[in-house]
């Protein structure tokens, strides 16, 4: 539309915002707010873990002088920081202390914990690895076994199945063990682990002697 004065054209702006200002306020309050509150939110998060950071460092290092003695402190962290992945950190080092003193049922519970809550995929497989672990020394070989199946990843194959064999081993299955043993040598968990390959030659010796002695 073309306006013949610019007292035409003022005027049909003054009409245009009469008719649309009060949305075109609301709609900038809101985007304006909807920015602030989002940048509001960021720093908010970051601050939020920040402190939790230097709460979880303060924490460990109370973990690793006083051991289960700062358990009490390091549970109340980890009950305040459920939301966060320094939660699951500070659990896997809670069971790792656990496991040292030889509390092997608090170390499961905290390991249990980590799986049913906070274990990320990356984290999963090491979380199932130590809580096999303690249930192999708890006598729970058949949960400590089922535990190994549910690790999936190639990268750790070598080792459940290196792990799964000194299950075998505590149960008294030679046979087994050294399937497992040879499993996990296959998947190229010798490379960087000569004990293994002990394990499997350990288990080889009686078999090699008798065969010796029957030749």
């Amino acid at each position: 539309m073309q306006y013949e004065t610019e007292e035409q054209q003022v005027e049909a702006i003054k009409n245009w915002w009469k008719e649309n200002g009060t949305a075109v306020i609301f709609g900038a309050v809101v985007g304006l707010g909807g920015l602030w509150g989002w940048r509001y939110y960021n720093d908010a998060k970051i601050e939020a873990q920040e402190v939790a950071s230097a709460a979880y460092t303060q924490t460990m290092d109370e973990l690793a002088v006083k051991g289960l003695d700062a358990a009490t402190e390091t549970q109340a962290f980890i009950d305040a920081n459920k939301d966060n992945n320094y939660a699951a950190l500070a659990a896997m080092m809670l069971a790792k202390s656990a496991v040292e003193a030889g509390e092997f049922k608090q170390a499961e519970q905290q390991l249990q914990w980590i799986k049913q809550n906070k274990a990320s995929d990356i984290l999963l497989a090491t979380v199932n690895l130590r809580l096999a672990r303690v249930q192999s020394q708890l006598t729970e070989y058949d949960a400590a076994i089922a535990t190994l199946a549910e690790i999936k990843s190639e990268a750790f194959q070598a080792k459940a199945s290196e792990v799964k064999g000194d299950i075998y081993m505590l149960q008294g299955n030679a046979e087994q063990a050294r399937s497992a043993y040879q499993a996990a040598v296959a998947a190229g968990g010798a490379v960087n682990n000569p004990a293994l390959q002990i394990k499997l030659d350990d288990l080889a010796a009686p078999a090699s002697a008798d065969e010796a002695l029957n030749g």
